[in-house]
C-alpha cells in the first residue's frame, strides 16, 4: 500500500534493491511460479520512492533476519523468502492475507487492490499524474489516466491554475496593480501592458 509494487515485485524484492539513504526501492525482477523473472515491461523496471515508515519496517525485518541467522543479510537475498529460500507462491500469500484479515476482523481485500489505494492516495495528495505513472510502472501515462483520471477533478484543478498564474507572473502583476491604486495621486498608473513588462523585470516605460 505504501509502495505501489505489484505482488510479484514485492515477493521478488531483494535486500540490495533497498537504498536506505535515498529512500527508494529498485524494481528489477518479479516473482513467477516461485521463481524469478524480469519485470513485465520496460516501464516496470523502475526506482520507486518510499517513505520513512516503510523503511523503518524493512530495517526491523533486516535486524530480525540478521539476529536469526547470525550474519548480515545477503544483498541478493529475498526480503521475504519462503521457508525453503525460494519465492512465495502468490496463491499462498493471498491465503495468508485472507486469514490475517479474518483474525483482524476486517473485510478481505485482494492484495492487488492495495496498489490502487497507493495510486489514489498519491493523486489525492496532489502528486503529478506522470510521477504516479512512473511510480506504478505503467507502460504509458494514458493507462494511469484511464484508471485514475476520475480522481483528478477537484484535486489538482486549483493547484494547476495557481501554478500557471505563478509561472505567468500574474501575482506580481496584481501586486503592481494594487500599488498603482494607492499611488494614483502621485502619478499615472501603469497600463496592463506596462505592468506585465514590469513583472518580467523590464522597465515598463521602455
Amino acid at each position: 500500500m505504501s509502495s505501489g509494487l505489484r505482488e510479484g515485485e514485492g515477493l521478488a524484492l531483494r535486500w540490495g534493491a533497498i537504498d536506505w539513504q535515498r529512500f527508494t526501492l529498485q524494481v528489477d525482477r518479479t516473482a513467477y511460479r516461485r521463481g524469478l523473472t524480469t519485470p513485465k515491461s520496460a516501464a516496470s523496471a523502475r526506482v520507486v520512492d518510499v517513505g520513512d515508515q516503510l523503511l523503518a519496517l524493512l530495517s526491523r525485518r533486516r535486524r530480525e533476519v540478521e539476529t536469526a541467522t547470525g550474519r548480515p543479510v545477503d544483498p541478493e537475498g529475498l526480503v521475504f523468502p519462503a521457508p525453503d529460500g525460494r519465492c512465495f507462491d502468490a496463491t499462498s500469500v493471498r491465503g495468508a492475507w485472507a486469514r490475517a484479515s479474518k483474525r483482524a476482523g476486517v473485510t478481505y481485500c485482494n492484495p492487488h487492490k492495495l496498489r490502487h489505494v497507493y495510486a489514489s492516495l498519491q493523486l489525492e495528495s496532489g502528486a503529478d499524474l506522470k510521477y504516479v505513472s512512473v511510480q506504478m510502472g505503467h507502460a504509458s501515462i494514458r493507462i494511469t489516466a484511464d484508471l485514475y483520471g476520475h480522481l483528478l477533478p477537484g484535486v489538482d484543478r486549483r493547484r494547476g491554475s495557481a501554478h500557471v498564474e505563478a509561472r505567468l507572473g500574474l501575482g506580481a502583476v496584481m501586486a503592481l496593480d494594487s500599488k498603482s491604486a494607492h499611488a494614483s495621486a502621485h502619478g499615472p498608473a501603469l497600463s496592463a501592458r506596462e505592468s506585465t513588462r514590469a513583472a518580467s523585470g523590464v522597465n515598463p516605460r521602455l
